[in-house]
């Protein structure tokens, strides 16, 4: 009797364990990864599934398996739950944020997962890469918005040597160095035509201001007929009519510039009926689709009767800019060249030259300055001979003929001027 009991209680022992290992065995249903083999295996039967390739998740996070084994050589793509997930050496990376190649295209990245809604650029192996849609995009030419800026992008990578118009949305942008530059005014040629700029936008096509530039510079040499006649310090030659005026395409567009240089009069000097002396000014004018508009007005000197003066103005299309020269002698002597740079639709100063000379100590030379800061006599001579090296001599005046009379000058006299603005 009591053996037939400690049977029945083992048995019942027995069944009730059995039960505890299917509870134990049959609670989890999936991929498991067996820590001493690095293997998957179905959690069921403990058994490997060699046929499983993509993720699965174990204690120490997702991984990519090949075949039921850990992957560790395998960086790139592979989907799971309907999501794209970027795997770097094996692992799921959520930290990875860009561009990743799968199946010959190159696909946008976002903190581990493939970002299809993004459109944008990308920085990638040192390049700005655009991206549409998620994905990168070899065709498209035009602008993209990157962190507030405004960006030209060529053939699906940012350009940032490109300088033009660009179009997008139905407007026309001003690019420069591969950015949209909202304070450029001036002209920009585009598809064989030259637009107007104003800061940053191409607002029309100067197609007319050819035609009505010489009808706008005879206004404003008739508005100004006195004062230009007022200067008779330039000429060709002695005895020739005053040549103050001069017609020169300053920045290159096909469009000349007008440039002339003017005398406000004041006073009479002791022998009567000649001026007591005259403020020397330089104007430049430019046209484009509105008409002629003023660049640059400007004093270049105050001179007296009785005191010697040389007045140039030199042009030089290549930079896009003009010099102009003034030789003065009174008590002492002194000469300065000044440079005039022309952008964003106007005329900036941009540096001095100058030099000094005792007239009471043999003419030397008390000094010589480069904006403001001293030099040698010696650099002042090699700054003034690229001066004039291959640089176009337009408005030339000296008192001392034999001095720097150059071979080629552009200047003319006011009725040459208008006569060649009727034409």
């Amino acid at each position: 009797m009591k053996k037939t009991k400690e049977r029945t209680n083992r048995r019942s022992f027995l069944m009730l364990m059995a039960f505890a290992m299917m509870l134990v065995t049959f609670s989890f249903y999936g991929m498991s990864k067996n820590e001493g083999s690095g293997k998957v295996e179905a959690a069921e039967s403990r058994k490997v599934d060699s046929t499983y390739t993509g993720l699965a998740k174990n204690s120490s996070g997702w991984w990519y398996y090949n075949n039921g084994h850990i992957d560790k050589t395998f960086t790139g793509l592979c989907k799971y739950n309907g999501y794209w997930w970027y795997i770097n050496k094996g692992q799921l990376d959520r930290t990875y944020t860009g561009l990743c190649k799968y199946n010959g295209h190159w696909w946008y990245i976002n903190k581990g997962r493939l970002d299809r809604k993004f459109t944008g650029l990308c920085k990638y192996n040192g390049y700005w890469w655009y991206i549409r849609k998620g994905e990168t995009d070899r065709t498209y030419t035009g602008l993209c918005n990157y962190n507030g800026h405004w960006w030209y992008v060529s053939k699906g990578q940012l350009n940032r040597k490109y300088k033009g118009l660009c179009k997008y949305n139905g407007y026309l942008w001003y690019v420069k160095k591969g950015q949209i530059d909202r304070t450029y005014t001036g002209l920009c040629k585009y598809n064989g035509s030259w637009w107007y700029c104003n800061k940053g936008r191409g607002k029309y096509v100067v197609k007319d201001a050819r035609k009505i530039y010489k009808a706008e510079y005879l206004n404003v040499l008739k508005n100004n007929k006195d004062i230009i006649n007022n200067y008779t310090w330039q000429f060709r030659r002695t005895g020739d009519k005053p040549t103050p005026v001069a017609l020169y395409d300053i920045d290159g567009n096909g469009i000349p510039e007008l440039i002339f240089l003017s005398a406000n009069l004041y006073g009479q000097s002791t022998s009567g009926g000649m001026p007591g002396g005259a403020e020397i000014r330089l104007s430049i004018y430019t046209c484009n689709n509105e008409g002629a508009i003023k660049l640059y007005d400007d004093k270049l000197i105050m001179i007296a009767a009785n005191y010697s003066q040389r007045v140039c103005v030199i042009g030089s299309e290549k930079d896009k800019s003009i010099y102009t020269y003034i030789y003065h002698i009174d008590s002492a002597s002194w000469e300065t060249y000044t440079y005039l740079k022309m952008s964003n639709g106007g005329i900036t100063v941009e540096n001095e030259l100058r030099r000094t000379v005792d007239m009471e100590d043999n003419n030397r030379v008390s000094e010589c300055s480069f904006n403001g800061e001293k030099i040698s006599k010696s650099d002042f001579d090699n700054k003034e001979k690229l001066i004039y090296k291959n640089n176009d001599i337009l408005l030339y005046n000296d008192n001392y003929t034999q001095y720097r009379t150059p071979e080629k000058n552009n200047a003319l006299s006011y009725e040459e001027a208008l006569s060649k603005l009727k034409n």
